[in-house]
């Protein structure tokens, strides 16, 4: 949206304008299965009697 006041310069009709990507996706050395790494939790049981301690 232009103003009448503040006109868009005539150069800017040619700038590229498509998106830019500043941060590239990482490169990862190996296939991360979610499985795999160094710790999975699988289920967590909390005992109430322990909890109260």
């Amino acid at each position: 949206m232009s103003l009448p006041l503040f006109p868009p310069l005539p150069d800017t009709g040619t700038l590229d304008r498509t998106v830019s990507a500043h941060w590239p996706e990482p490169a990862l050395v190996f296939d991360a299965a979610g499985d795999t790494g160094l710790l999975l939790a699988h289920s967590l049981r909390l005992n109430s009697e322990l909890e109260r301690r």
